[in-house]
Parts: structure tokens; sequence; C-alpha cells
């Protein structure tokens, strides 16, 4: 009996990383965005995908890693999600790990007048991925360990 497995059936190793911007719907609520967070931890969980999304009251950015395969799929729901429009892809590339590992989906709110997500609409590859980083510093951290982790040895 062989114990090779069909390469269709072989789990999806390699990273991707997918940058893009989007537009709040015309007549969709602000809060499409907490129930946009809310539905993707869920996904995101289910699918091993990490990253943030961003929001300033009318533009989103988000920045997704997880399997190729994944992040594919994910594209492809994003793309027919009506709760958005004017979906821009900043970058998309196979990456060598996770910057946000530990997050399933972080979610910012920002001051629009303060950050300019709209600034990374029509950027490209390094120098829109170095963009959003600048516009989201302080998610450049090691994520907060759970409540329910053990405690440190004494």
């Amino acid at each position: 009996m062989s114990t090779r497995v069909a390469a269709s059936k072989m789990p999806d190793t390699s990273l991707s990383l997918l940058l893009y911007v989007s537009r709040l719907a015309a007549g969709a609520p602000t809060g499409a965005a907490l129930d946009i967070a809310r539905e993707s931890r869920v996904n995101n969980s289910r699918d091993q995908i990490t990253g943030v999304l961003t929001f300033d009251g009318t533009n989103f950015a988000q920045w997704v890693e997880g399997p190729s395969g994944a992040i594919t799929d994910l594209y492809a729901r994003l793309s027919t999600d009506t709760r958005h429009s004017d979906l821009d892809v900043i970058h998309w590339d196979a990456v060598a790990s996770r910057r946000y590992p530990g997050w399933k989906l972080g979610f910012l709110r920002l001051d629009l007048a303060e950050f300019g997500i709209a600034s990374l609409r029509g950027q490209r590859g390094t120098k829109g991925l170095e963009a959003f980083t600048f516009i989201v510093p302080a998610l450049d951290i090691e994520p907060v360990a759970t409540l329910d982790a053990p405690e440190p040895a004494a």
C-alpha cells in the first residue's frame, strides 16, 4: 500500500501576503467595518490567515498573510463583497514569514485627518508595504499573551 498523497491533497505550505485598499460602499453604514472585522476573525482562524484591517471612516487598508490558496480564496470573496468598492491591490506576493503571526485580524480605526489610507491607492510593491507600515507603526509589536497562557515558572 502506497503512503504517497496526491499533490492536490497536500497542505498548502507556501505563504502569501496581500495588501489592498478599498472604499466603504456608498450607502453602507460605518458600522460595516466592525461587522467585517468580526466575520474576518472567524474566517481567518479557519483559513490560517493573519493580518490587520485599518479603517478611516471611508477607506479600508488590509494586510493579510497566510497559505497561498487561502489568500487567493480570500481575494475572490473580497472581490464580490458589496460592503466595499474600488478594490486596489497594492502588493500580492509570496513571503517567507508572517509579520503578524499571532493576529487573526487586528482592527484599527484611524483618524481620517491624521492618517492617509487613501494615499496608499495606486502605490505598488515595496513602496506600498513601507507606506502601510508607516501608517500603522503601533501594530509592529508582539501580540499580548492570552489570559489563559500558563504563568512563567518562578
